[in-house]
């Protein structure tokens, strides 16, 4: 899209670690690592070769609470960057907490948030909220109907 793309995120000291260095490296995306002594979050897709149907994802992953460090050294990125828009993709994985919501809400910066979060009150800014259908009911707190009439009324 001829912008420049940065992504931060933990990466584990591990080979599935170097896979994303070196993916970031091929594809020209400037990566701001938050070196973890965990393993790097890995899912693993079984496909049928006959339909090309997924059968089973095995998720390799533990959620680390960040230092104090490491939540500065982000947001000191961040306010580096000064990034038009910044995309969080947030799955309870331990990297998004308050400090870092409410430093970011500092920023003038559009979120744009994909989150499985509960803490959707905290943040002040967001320009594009992203959840799946059953995070959508659970966020407006009511039972209904995935249709676009439903969608769109609430």
């Amino acid at each position: 899209m001829g912008c420049s793309t940065h992504l931060l995120g933990n990466v584990g000291d591990d080979i599935h670690g170097e896979k994303v260095r070196g993916l970031c490296k091929s594809s020209s995306i400037y990566l701001h690592e938050i070196l973890t002594h965990q393993p790097t979050i890995t899912k693993m897709r079984f496909v049928d070769n006959t339909y090309n149907h997924q059968l089973l994802r095995a998720d390799f992953e533990k959620t680390v609470e960040l230092s104090i460090t490491q939540k500065e050294s982000i947001l000191t990125t961040l306010n580096e960057l000064r990034p038009a828009y910044l995309v969080v993709a947030d799955y309870n994985k331990g990297v998004l907490c308050e400090i870092l919501i409410e430093g970011i809400n500092k920023m003038d910066i559009k979120i744009l948030l994909d989150t499985k979060s509960n803490k959707l009150h905290l943040f002040e800014n967001i320009y594009l909220l992203k959840p799946n259908f059953k995070e959508f009911k659970e966020i407006i707190g009511k039972d209904i109907a995935n249709t676009d009439v439903e969608i769109e009324k609430y």
